[in-house]
């Protein structure tokens, strides 16, 4: 019972701690206010900042996921606390400083330092908490991950009538404050769980690859591409969310739905990984794309804007289906006792999605004269090819075993 208990608090803890750590989807929303403070600052400028903060994230995971391997996820969790709490405090310092010095702090404070703090953070609890529920890591993945997925809207929603009356500086302090406050917190409560404190033998009931090991084997660069193109074709739609809705007609902010439903469908991909396995979930969710695709080329074709809706939802799902799926493919795959480091490499994807998406969505705009079939197309030509991805997985995890 003491062990269900500490399971489901340790469960809400994590969400309200991802819900925080959410703050790294809005800077689309921060750069906005930032320029209007810094206009010599170019767009590219201003992008190059989200581009290093996911690349640091990513390396954050990593370093994170040894520490809690060696030691405890509070470790972990503790320096990622600070190392936020210092990058949005020095981002708020920017008002002292002119403005080409100004970007430099911002590319170190915010992007660099805080961005390492968010990767440390996210790491330490998605490899300590999923784990301690064997038969619904999907679902458990799914609803902490789910409060990352909402704080982008309720964080939007908050700065944009916040901003005005105390400035983007105080912004970034209160969110440093914030953010780090309850990762701090979560580090009191976050444990490792029963399996990774047992003796190597009992661990290899069921066998795990050493890091350097999975990175070897052909199923994981399968399944890493098959991430990568989930995560493209996300960015495709997301990037231009509210453009999409406009050029339908729609109210801008409709666009935010997509975020509503990457943070909402999450608990429900998770149940279904839970239920029916990863690869069945994989290829129910990028069916959906692939319906998508085609809904949002027949509405781009008759204008019906309905159908462009659904098609966004499902987009929206898909999206956040591939980081849910994630933590079982990386756990089944690749067994239990590096989960944390292997987990955190897996998510090395995100940085090639980072750059290709929003790149990819931008060009294919341009060649579309401002339209979007050209990026409808895109979205499903890569659908299909993630559907023999699929496949070509299961061959060879079948050949490996």
């Amino acid at each position: 019972m003491n062990k269900v208990k500490n399971g489901v608090l340790m469960v809400t803890v994590g969400t309200l701690a991802y819900f925080f750590l959410g703050v790294m989807y809005i800077w689309s929303v921060l750069r906005i206010e930032v320029n209007n403070i810094f206009p010599e600052y170019t767009a590219a400028q201003l992008s190059l900042c989200f581009t290093i903060m996911m690349s640091t994230f990513c390396v954050g995971g990593f370093v994170g996921g040894k520490i809690v391997q060696k030691r405890t996820p509070a470790i972990s969790l503790r320096i990622g606390s600070v190392l936020i709490l210092l990058g949005y405090f020095g981002a708020g310092m920017m008002r002292f400083l002119e403005a080409e010095n100004a970007l430099r702090l911002l590319y170190i404070s915010y992007s660099v330092v805080g961005g390492f703090g968010i990767g440390m953070g996210y790491n330490a609890l998605m490899a300590n908490i999923s784990p301690w529920f064997p038969g619904r890591v999907g679902l458990v993945t799914g609803i902490m991950m789910m409060g990352m997925g909402l704080s982008s809207i309720v964080f939007a929603f908050a700065i944009e009538y916040i901003c005005p009356k105390i400035g983007i500086f105080n912004i970034f302090i209160i969110m440093a404050v914030a953010v780090s406050l309850m990762l701090f917190v979560s580090s009191f409560v976050v444990k490792k769980p029963p399996l990774a404190s047992v003796n190597n033998s009992q661990l290899e009931v069921k066998p795990s690859k050493k890091p350097i090991e999975m990175v070897s084997s052909l199923s994981f660069w399968i399944y890493f591409l098959w991430n990568t193109f989930a995560g493209c074709s996300g960015l495709l739609v997301i990037n231009s969310a509210a453009n999409i809705a406009a050029y339908f007609g729609l109210a801008a902010s409709l666009g935010m739905v997509i975020s509503l439903f990457n943070g909402c469908g999450r608990p429900v991909v998770g149940l279904l990984v839970d239920k029916l396995g990863q690869y069945k979930a994989m290829m129910l969710i990028n069916v959906m794309l692939v319906i998508a695709a085609v809904m949002l080329i027949i509405s781009d074709r008759i204008g019906i804007s309905a159908l462009m809706f659904v098609g966004m939802i499902f987009v929206g799902i898909v999206y956040g289906g591939g980081s849910t799926i994630a933590t079982k493919v990386i756990n089944d795959l690749y067994g239990p006792k590096y989960f944390g480091v292997n987990h955190s490499i897996s998510n090395f994807c995100v940085i090639a999605a980072s750059f290709i998406g929003p790149y990819l969505s931008g060009i294919l705009q341009d060649r579309s004269g401002g339209g979007f079939t050209s990026t409808f197309y895109m979205l499903l030509a890569i659908s299909v090819l993630m559907l023999l991805l699929i496949f070509g997985l299961i061959f060879i995890i079948k050949k490996e075993k």
